[in-house]
């Protein structure tokens, strides 16, 4: 509780929150793919133990009401996107600025973050499909591993469809190229 909400986190997640898009594993498993056994950098943090138990910790204290959709490593790796806003858009572009000033000018960006935002906000889609049975297990050091039990558990990780990583970027640079909205706050 503080001076938002009488609610602890956990209670204000289970009161607020239905579904949530997670960027961070690889799977089915930690060094299934490109990434090294010690885990995928958004769980483990290059084998920072600190970053790896707060996985761990965030991992069994998440409420079994707000379901996961766990976006690998391995999908937004695929998924490049940016470039197009060197030559095709304005030079306020606050998105232009960033990855031009990351990557250089014309030059793309794995979009694992963008991707994992597109899922949230529009869902599976025609993008992707998911492994709704059974949990993501994470070691204490951020290690994780896909446990097919079964038994859903409210959560999946995404697999891209053939041919999606391409679609995605184009989705992403889209959504990117579109001039920012004048909203008053």
């Amino acid at each position: 509780p503080d001076a938002s909400s009488p609610l602890d986190g956990v209670d204000l997640l289970k009161a607020k929150v239905s579904n949530v898009g997670w960027m961070g594993g690889e799977y089915p498993r930690s060094g299934s793919g490109t990434q090294l056994p010690k885990g995928e950098w958004n769980m483990a943090h290059n084998g920072d133990p600190f970053i790896g138990s707060s996985t761990y910790n965030t991992m069994r204290a998440w409420p079994v009401s707000v379901r996961r959709g766990f976006l690998g490593f391995e999908v937004g790796n695929e998924i490049l996107t940016g470039a197009v806003l060197t030559n095709g858009s304005s030079r306020a572009n606050p998105c232009r600025a960033a990855y031009v000033d990351r990557q250089g000018p014309a030059k793309n960006r794995q979009s694992w973050d963008p991707a994992t935002v597109l899922l949230a906000v529009r869902g599976l889609g025609s993008f992707w499909s998911s492994e709704a049975t059974g949990m993501n297990n994470v070691s204490d050091m951020g290690i994780n591993g896909w446990e097919d039990d079964g038994i859903t558990h409210n959560q999946s990780y995404i697999v891209a469809r053939a041919g999606s990583p391409q679609l995605v970027a184009a989705a992403i640079d889209e959504l990117l190229l579109r001039p920012p909205s004048q909203v008053e706050l």
